[in-house]
């Protein structure tokens, strides 16, 4: 998890113009994590103002498809 977390610490300090839910799903085509992490890590790292409420579990799922689409 704290992998993760670096990768997407890294990916936003390398493009300060992107939202933060850009640059998760930048994150998920980096390594492939565990859903549950992915899970956790999204609800910590992405910011809400980014994305509407009722779209937080499909913006999961996308980011685990994009996760595993290898």
């Amino acid at each position: 998890m704290e992998q993760l977390k670096n990768h997407f610490n890294r990916s936003t300090r390398q493009n300060p113009n992107l939202s933060s839910l850009i640059c998760f799903n930048m994150t998920m085509k980096t390594r492939k994590y565990k859903e549950s992490d992915i899970e956790k890590m999204f609800t910590k790292l992405v910011e809400k103002g980014d994305y509407p409420r009722s779209y937080k579990n499909t913006l999961i799922e996308q980011a685990t498809n994009l996760n595993t689409a290898k």
